[in-house]
């Protein structure tokens, strides 16, 4: 329903604008009460979890850090040589 609407109804509908407010009051009652406390239960979740999960790989090997352009030798006496981390 556009506000519009909906205000001009209000306006006219005493019955409507009463249950309107009290809806008011109670959503704002309901916003700004406070929650209760509850326990944290975090580790105790977490400690339950199986180590691997089920129906997945194993997560793969770790490859090398080498640069993928390590393999790279240049003649002696070249002005360029691979050095370690660069290409």
């Amino acid at each position: 329903m556009p506000v519009p609407v909906l205000d001009d109804h209000l306006a006219a509908c005493a019955g409507c604008a009463e249950w309107a407010g009290e809806a008011a009051r109670v959503t704002r009652r309901a916003r700004l009460a406070s929650a209760p406390a509850v326990p944290d239960l975090t580790a105790a979740v977490l400690g339950a979890l199986p180590r691997e999960l089920p129906g997945r790989p194993p997560p793969p090997v770790p490859v090398s850090r080498t640069p993928h352009c390590a393999w790279r030798s240049w003649p002696s006496g070249s002005p360029r040589r691979s050095s370690p981390g660069r290409c």
